[in-house]
Formats: C-alpha cells, structure tokens, sequence
C-alpha cells in the first residue's frame, strides 16, 4: 500500500477520498478497499484532531494574552480613576480654604466695623448718660 500525504489535505479532499472509497467498496471491491478506507479515516481523524489541539492551544494562548491585556487596561483605568479623584479633593481642598479664609476676613471685618461703631457711637452715649 502507498503512504498518504496529509500535508495538503483539507477536510473536503479528505471526505471526498473517503466517499470514493465507500464507493467502490459498496461497488464490491472487498477487503483491500475497506482496509483502505479504515487507513483513509484514521488518517483523516489523525489530522483533524492534530488540527483540532493546535487550535485549542492557540486559543488558550490567546485566552491568556486577553486576559493580561484587560487586566492591564484596568489598571490603567483604576490608576487615571486615582488621579481623578485625587485632582477633584484637591480642588475641593482649596474651595474650603478660599470659604475658610473669606470667613475669616468677614468676621475680622466685622470686628473692626463694630469695634469702628463703638468708638463712634460713644462720645453720643457719654452725651447721653450725662458723663
């Protein structure tokens, strides 16, 4: 028997020889052709689950690359969500201080204007009293 050469064998071509091989052997080829179709599908077999375990493991590297690929872009988002946040109590920080120093120099405005009003008014109330 001849070897056969899978190399360019596409799942067409194989299933292809297979029907041919049914074929003469329903057309009473006997034994020789069904031992040829059992090597055929062996073959075939062989093939598609050599095809089938490359694939699987491409897919599980690709898996794995997907997976660090997210993981780093979560990262990077959970690093500007940081940034962010860190930006926003930063201003906020700074709004306090302004309301917190505006406060102060109200009440320091206002100590003066009454301390102002009490000078001014007391010459009037001395008047008053009689003193």
């Amino acid at each position: 028997m001849s070897e056969i050469d899978l190399s360019a064998a596409t799942d067409a071509s194989l299933e292809a020889a297979v029907a041919g091989v049914r074929w003469t052997t329903d057309a009473g080829g006997g034994g020789a052709a069904a031992a040829e179709l059992t090597k055929r599908r062996r073959a075939y077999e062989g093939a598609r689950d050599a095809r089938r375990r490359e694939h699987e493991i491409k897919l599980a590297e690709l898996t794995g690359r997907y997976a660090a690929v997210q993981q780093d872009h979560e990262e990077k988002i959970a690093r500007m969500q940081m940034t962010h946040a860190e930006s926003l109590a930063n201003r906020e920080l700074s709004a306090a201080r302004a309301v917190a120093k505006a406060t102060w120099l109200a009440a320091v405005a206002a100590c003066a204007s009454a301390i102002t009003a009490a000078v001014t008014a007391a010459p009037a109330i001395r008047g008053m009293l009689g003193h």
